[in-house]
């Protein structure tokens, strides 16, 4: 769902296509896609790394990977793979991709709490809703 809110972010110049930033998130393929040979044919220019696989559907995959560098790294679930890629990027300081970009600043401000200095309008807008419910939360858990 974050692609989808999400989508675009400071580096572009214009609005992506929900397609677009969905694929470049987390790309989903049939359970019986063969995942040596899918990697051997990625073009990076197309499909920048590292970037999360799943095999099945979206809701409930089967099988869950990071594809970096023409690895594939496989994970339990779904959550497991998002935290790896996110720190691939992190570790390696490789540039978030521009289809996915406000996603990835979401992760880092919002769930790792790390300091950033160029956060998308729309992260800081979430950011700040989220902030004012747990205040909400944290308010009526007082009062109960």
């Amino acid at each position: 769902m974050l692609p989808l809110v999400l989508r675009g972010g400071t580096k572009m110049k214009k609005k992506t296509l929900l397609t677009e930033a969905v694929k470049s998130f987390i790309d989903i393929k049939p359970e019986v896609t063969d995942v040596t040979h899918y990697d051997k044919h990625l073009n990076e220019k197309v499909v920048p790394q590292p970037f999360i696989l799943c095999r099945g559907c979206r809701i409930n995959p089967s099988q869950t990977y990071v594809i970096i560098e023409r690895n594939v790294l496989s994970y339990q679930t779904l959550h497991v793979a998002i935290d790896a890629c996110f720190k691939c990027f992190y570790v390696l300081h490789i540039e978030y991709q521009p289809a996915c970009y406000s996603v990835w600043k979401f992760f880092e401000s919002v769930v790792y709490e790390m300091p950033s200095g160029n956060i998308p309008n729309c992260v800081r807008e979430i950011r700040a809703y989220l902030s004012s419910r747990a205040a909400i939360e944290n308010d009526h858990g007082k009062t109960a």
